[in-house]
């Protein structure tokens, strides 16, 4: 590309990447003055970052398969086009079931974009530099949380906490007309889904969700005194099984479970487990 096609591939990078992790980062900065104009109890509130990550790895679950077949420009152009509604919706009913709704809807979109913010910071660089793009992508997207925190306190400010979805509805504004005028190289595409992909998500979905649902709920609530955590973990951990135990068998699976046991799986699992400590500190 010309040193003008890069910087503009670049910046629509750091646009899309910014978006995808800036609006459930801001969420989670002020879940306690959402909480308080909602009127929620605390376990009502943590539904709201809970529905953002369940939507949002049971879409990563497809995606791959999903770029390949109908490039990922479209996926990402869909989610954040229901995105943008549901923000529309959200700023004139402020009720609690449209909030959870937009983070559902905000999660699945989240998906297609982190990837598709990664792919546009990789045309930016010459190819070989491409190494150093994924470090800067993957870097962009951890320091979007810490971003969230340094800008709630003057979006706080104003008593309004619609503030959130108004600066979310700009920045998927902008993100939507700078792919549609910036467009990605057209990639291969091949038909790659077969009938047990369909049968692994439905049995992967419910079960990442459900982990999610107690992880979030375990902070506010007794587990004795709610067994359905319980059985959400026993449901979980026998459809994950199910799904690996068909995943691991097949030619072209959806999850690639053999990688995970090799030694680069091992490496690249302990390298994001010292970026999460170093993150925290």
């Amino acid at each position: 590309h010309s040193p003008g096609r890069r910087l503009a591939y670049g910046l629509v990078g750091l646009l899309v990447i910014t978006t995808s992790g800036l609006g459930t980062g801001l969420v989670s900065a002020n879940l306690q003055n959402i909480q308080g104009h909602l009127g929620l109890t605390p376990s009502e509130a943590a539904w709201l970052p809970a529905v953002y990550v369940m939507f949002n790895a049971s879409a990563n679950l497809i995606l791959f398969k999903c770029r390949q077949r109908f490039g990922i420009r479209h996926f990402a152009e869909a989610g954040i086009a229901a995105y943008v509604l549901l923000c529309v919706l959200h700023l004139v009913v402020a009720d609690y079931p449209t909030a959870l709704l937009l983070r559902a809807v905000a999660g699945f979109a989240a998906a297609p974009m982190s990837a598709l913010g990664m792919f546009y910071l990789m045309q930016a660089f010459p190819l070989k530099h491409l190494g150093r793009a994924l470090c800067l992508a993957l870097g962009l997207m951890q320091a979007m949380t810490p971003l969230a925190w340094v800008l709630s306190p003057s979006l706080a400010s104003t008593g309004d906490f619609r503030e959130i979805y108004r600066l979310e509805l700009g920045m998927a504004l902008l993100s939507l007309a700078a792919m549609v005028i910036v467009k990605l190289p057209q990639g291969i595409r091949i038909r790659v889904f077969e009938p047990l992909d369909f049968l692994s998500f439905a049995l992967m979905a419910p079960a990442i969700a459900l982990v999610g649902a107690v992880f979030a709920q375990m902070r506010y609530e007794w587990w004795e005194d709610n067994p359905w955590m319980a059985y959400a973990i026993i449901a979980a951990m026998a459809m994950a099984l199910a799904a690996v135990l068909i995943e691991h068998h097949r030619a072209r699976p959806l999850i690639m479970t053999r990688w995970l046991g090799t030694s680069d799986a091992f490496r690249f699992g302990m390298g994001a487990v010292g970026m999460r400590f170093l993150l925290s500190e």
